[in-house]
């Protein structure tokens, strides 16, 4: 059958490429249907649904996505929504699908909830005009002008820029994108401190987001915890790229430590490509069965991240009096090396030093306004604060 002209689903899957044709039995409520190389088969009407005269999808500088992933190279896709009218009793309760039929010959049929289609964000002139000023200058990245430019050739293959993308919104001048996740729905499989939980929390809540410090400051520990938060609670797939083979590496190194080495691919170039498919990890999983359910997982979680919190914040707190000890401890060292340099008299050679600090401040004040009035040196005030104090 033409499957550019006719879709025949059998329970609900579509089977039409290997139909060579299909009719009304004996009875309306029975379809015969004759497949590819001459067997017969009679079906109830119910289970088959025959979908005619589908309209084409214009693209008009849209791509199309299944699930999210992109179509590549797409030759139609039709829209078949339109019940043959030959077959009465055909099911007519099943959700209308899409067929893809690509370049290369074959096809894909999904349902339509499952394709949407996005609109190129290059598609203003300012946009067009500052992507060809960035293609311009990628020509001269290289470090050796000898050498063929790798941004370059990256930036000539770019033909679509998703809307969503940081790279789509700075084109248009549009602010980037915040995002709204549960704090609470974090988790921490690799270690970390304070500053790094919220460098992901930051990464988890903006489409961009620029995480900074020098070696050994637990960089790569983070990176391994956005992973972990990406894949496992938020059902993506990541791509960690780098200039630098070796940090890809020990991100991957440090997943094969833990337990995880099966969900990471090293690609890149066709040597480690081939390498990969050549052969393929194993998943290591005997041992992750628990006794509860996902929704209870989800509680625990973030019963541990409200606690984890307030243990952090007293950590913090205990931290910042720390530093104020030490504080105060290197001020006290140098209040003592001044003190030994000013040559003071011993305490108990003066009884009013080991008064209160009340009588103390008395007697000062006292002293202050003689000496203001000028009446201190008098024998009579002297006797006075010798009995007084």
């Amino acid at each position: 059958m033409d499957i550019e002209k006719t879709m025949v689903l059998i329970k609900g899957e579509d089977k039409t490429k290997f139909i060579t044709s299909i009719s009304c039995g004996p009875s309306p409520q029975i379809i015969i249907v004759e497949y590819n190389g001459g067997s017969s088969y009679s079906y109830n009407a119910s289970n088959v649904t025959v979908l005619v005269d589908p309209e084409s999808e214009d693209l008009d500088g849209r791509v199309a996505y299944v699930n999210g992933m992109p179509v590549y190279e797409p030759r139609l896709i039709l829209n078949f929504k339109k019940l043959s009218s030959e077959f009465k009793f055909q099911n007519r309760n099943l959700e209308c699908r899409r067929r893809i039929i690509y370049k290369n010959g074959s096809s894909k049929t999904v349902l339509f909830r499952e394709l949407s289609f996005l609109k190129d964000s290059c598609s203003s002139e300012s946009a067009r005009q500052t992507l060809s000023y960035l293609r311009e200058i990628s020509k001269y990245t290289a470090a050796d002008p000898t050498q063929e430019v790798f941004l370059e050739q990256e930036m000539q293959q770019l033909t679509f820029i998703h809307p969503e993308s940081v790279l789509g919104r700075y084109l248009n001048g549009q602010p980037i994108e915040d995002l709204t996740l549960p704090v609470n729905g974090i988790i921490f499989p690799f270690r970390f401190n304070l500053s790094q939980k919220a460098a992901l929390e930051n990464a988890l809540t903006h489409s961009l987001s620029v995480i900074e410090g020098p070696p050994g400051t637990g960089k790569t520990q983070t990176i391994l915890n956005i992973l972990a938060n990406l894949v496992t609670i938020q059902g993506k797939s990541v791509a960690v790229v780098s200039n630098n083979n070796e940090a890809v590496k020990n991100v991957i190194e440090k997943m094969t430590k833990g337990g995880y080495g099966f969900l990471t691919a090293l690609l890149g170039n066709k040597a480690n490509q081939d390498a990969f498919f050549a052969n393929s990890p194993v998943a290591e999983v005997a041992d992750w069965d628990c006794d509860e359910s996902e929704d209870e997982l989800i509680q625990i979680i973030e019963n541990l991240n409200v606690r984890l919190a307030t243990l952090l914040e007293i950590d913090r707190k205990r931290a910042q009096l720390k530093q104020q000890l030490q504080a105060w401890q290197l001020e006290q060292e140098h209040f003592n090396e001044y003190y030994i340099r000013q040559n003071v008299a011993e305490v108990e050679k003066l009884p009013l030093l080991r008064a209160n600090s009340d009588r103390i401040i008395s007697f000062l004040t006292e002293t202050s306004l003689a000496k203001e009035q000028e009446y201190s040196e008098k024998l009579i005030y002297k006797v006075k604060m010798l009995i007084k104090y």
